[in-house]
């Protein structure tokens, strides 16, 4: 008896849309990004490209050959665009992968290896906001520098997906209050309780699961 057998080469998926998929479409699942070559039915058996080079619709991003690209799942032109990061860090976006040729602020698409392994992290900044986790600014992926902590503003992350990263830099001399996205736990605390990240400190949450993110370091004070 053989010990293993072989499915697929890796680069498609199986998928089973609740609504029709049209060829070429973007879909999102599980945190990374996949393609329709072909056209699947509503609740018909299909198969997505999650390796690759493609070309993504792009907003005025000007990329370079290597940066990161995200996709943006409502983003325009078309309902779903490719950009720089900034949907990630408004929670809205994922990563798709690199691009392998320079595009222009007016070409409609750029070329992406998707799901490629990244070998840059965005960065962003955001002012913490609120005094709650439903008024906190929302931050995504990668190095976040968050200003205007004074003890009770705050900055909630992204929905948990197994291996998400987010670094926080608290910018500011004072407290900054970290919530996770609803439902979501870090560090085994209650649902959706903050920790308190002490002034001008970094520290990176990593999610485990779906729900749970946990920091190193485990105490960031």
């Amino acid at each position: 008896m053989a010990q293993a057998y072989t499915m697929d080469d890796g680069g498609t998926v199986p998928y089973t849309p609740g609504s029709a998929v049209s060829a070429g479409a973007v879909v999102v699942f599980g945190g990374r990004i996949g393609i329709a070559t072909q056209a699947i039915a509503a609740s018909e058996g299909g198969t997505l490209a999650v390796e690759g080079r493609f070309k993504l619709c792009k907003d005025a991003t000007v990329f370079a050959a290597g940066d990161n690209v995200f996709w943006d799942a409502v983003g325009d032109p078309v309902g779903g665009t490719a950009d720089s990061g900034a949907a990630s860090a408004a929670g809205a976006g994922v990563y798709a992968g690199i691009c392998t040729a320079a595009a222009a602020t007016g070409d409609a698409y750029v070329e992406v290896e998707i799901n490629e392994v990244a070998t840059r992290k965005p960065t962003s900044t955001a002012a913490a906001t609120g005094s709650a986790q439903g008024d906190a600014v929302q931050i995504g992926e990668g190095l976040v520098l968050v200003t205007a902590g004074d003890g009770t503003k705050g900055c909630i992350l992204p929905a948990a997906v197994a291996g998400k990263e987010v670094m926080v830099k608290n910018g500011a001399a004072a407290i900054l209050k970290v919530y996770p996205a609803s439902s979501d736990v870090i560090n085994g605390l209650s649902a959706n309780a903050a920790i308190s990240l002490a002034a001008n400190v970094c520290c990176t949450f990593t999610a485990y699961d779906s729900t749970t993110w946990y920091t190193s370091p485990l105490l960031p004070s």
